[in-house]
């Protein structure tokens, strides 16, 4: 009888000891991997104008085709589905829906001008710093400075797909014929950047060398701007050492009413009354070839899409050797100032407040859709590797990214127009630098006032 109680005992012990055993591995193992949030039924939407760009269809494109695995990883990981739904361009549409009592999007592919600071005006927008799961330092968003026409009153409320493989976008960029220069014996602007020259010296020079080598049988155009001149403005004031907006005294102020914009105006004039700079279209630099350098957003150098629809006036439709670069630097800049700028009509992405998701669930949904598709590197690569012709073109175009300028033209929107088309007045001769900077003074200096009420100099 001893026996069995003791092998009874035994067989408890043991018993007990495999218990715990299987307790403590169960325990120890990873809980979040073996319970991921159940988002099944949840249907999230991605309102764009442009919706075949974003989820092409399958087999269209590796980007598309990346995208749409990312959609499966999705509903595989969460249980949720997430869709692209054409949007319009702007806030009219979610604004009616929620009035109606309707379900709306929950993320708008929108330009700022039209989408973003309209919804943020209404109220409709959640502040990305707010989601859960969304750390805005994250580069997958977009770099601090790209981002700056998302930022409304100091908070960021725009984000872009930055991870994928869709190249952001800027104004105010070079880009020149290196086949037509180097045929004509004119140095590349990548040498002058090289050496550190890249300045308006080195730029009339240059100019003026391509308008030498015009002929009868082929009438060269030295520089063709695609932005009328009004994206020249900005940029030429930035690579003068100047900003939109700073400031002084305690009050922020336009930072181009001063003898440097003067300078920049002159300047320009100068080579328009020269013919050395005109509006032109992108035609004449990618089929023509007979434009040296031209000037206009970056996307012109950037963007190879399929579609016969599709801008195939892009550079990249060419069939020549080009290169991008920023604008020269003039007597009051530096190298450093050569970057390009952002601005009130580019496209980010804002997410909506009035979704039927909860911001948890955003949160954790956006983390997860915009982490870089696989390991290739994403548009850097792809741009590095199948569009630009030259590390230095690659290079140009993440200083870009990293260093943009600012013309606040969100804040100042019921003016920029107006100052664009102003200034352009002095450059083409029909004014001169005194009476255009008398005419808009004011005006702007009361919007600057009304809409930018933080310090410019402390948050730069």
């Amino acid at each position: 009888m001893k026996r069995v109680i003791c092998l009874l005992l035994i067989s408890i012990f043991a018993f007990s000891m495999i218990s715990c055993a299987e307790e403590e591995e169960v325990f120890d193992r990873p809980l979040d991997e073996a319970y991921e949030k159940d988002l099944t039924g949840l249907t999230f939407t991605w309102g764009s104008s442009w919706p075949k760009q974003l989820m092409p269809e399958s087999g269209f494109s590796s980007a598309g085709d990346k995208t749409i695995k990312r959609v499966k990883d999705l509903k595989d990981k969460y249980g949720c589905d997430f869709t692209v739904e054409a949007w319009e361009d702007g806030s009219s549409k979610i604004i009616q829906t929620i009035a109606a009592g309707l379900p709306t999007i929950d993320i708008l592919d929108s330009h700022s001008e039209n989408g973003g600071i309209q919804c943020y005006k209404a109220n409709l927008l959640y502040c990305l710093e707010d989601i859960p799961g969304i750390n805005i330092e994250d580069e997958k968003w977009g770099t601090k400075a790209f981002l700056q026409y998302g930022r409304y009153d100091q908070r960021q409320y725009g984000f872009y797909q930055y991870a994928w493989e869709f190249p952001p976008e800027l104004a105010g960029a070079m880009i020149f014929n290196n086949e037509l220069l180097a045929v004509n014996g004119i140095a590349n602007p990548h040498e002058y950047q090289e050496d550190g020259v890249w300045n308006w010296e080195n730029f009339e020079k240059l100019l003026l060398e391509v308008q030498a080598a015009s002929t009868t049988d082929m009438q060269l155009h030295p520089w063709i701007s695609l932005e009328s001149t009004r994206g020249d403005i900005h940029s030429f004031m930035y690579t003068n050492g100047l900003k939109t907006v700073v400031t002084q005294n305690g009050r922020n102020t336009f930072g181009y009413d001063c003898p440097e914009g003067v300078e920049v105006l002159d300047f320009l004039n100068k080579l328009w009354d020269s013919d050395l700079y005109n509006s032109g279209s992108a035609g004449q630099f990618t089929f023509d070839e007979n434009v040296g350098i031209l000037s206009g957003e970056t996307y012109y150098a950037t963007h190879f899409y399929d579609s016969i629809n599709s801008g195939t006036d892009y550079a990249p439709y060419g069939d020549f050797e080009y290169g991008l670069i920023g604008y020269p630097y003039g007597p009051n800049g530096s190298p450093e100032d050569t970057s390009a700028f952002v601005h009130k009509g580019r496209r980010l992405n804002w997410v909506l407040a009035y979704s039927e998701n909860s911001m948890e669930d955003l949160g954790l949904v956006l983390d997860f859709m915009f982490e870089p598709l696989d390991d290739s590197g994403g548009w850097k690569d792809w741009v590095g590797q199948s569009i630009f012709y030259h590390d230095k073109d690659l290079e140009n175009y993440l200083y870009f990214l990293e260093n943009a300028n600012y013309n606040y033209s969100v804040e100042l929107n019921a003016v920029i127009n107006k100052v664009q088309d102003t200034l352009v007045k002095a450059i083409q001769g029909k004014s001169t630098p005194t009476q255009v900077f008398s005419e808009i003074r004011e005006q702007v200096q009361s919007e600057i006032d009304k809409n930018i009420t933080w310090d410019i100099e402390e948050n730069n």
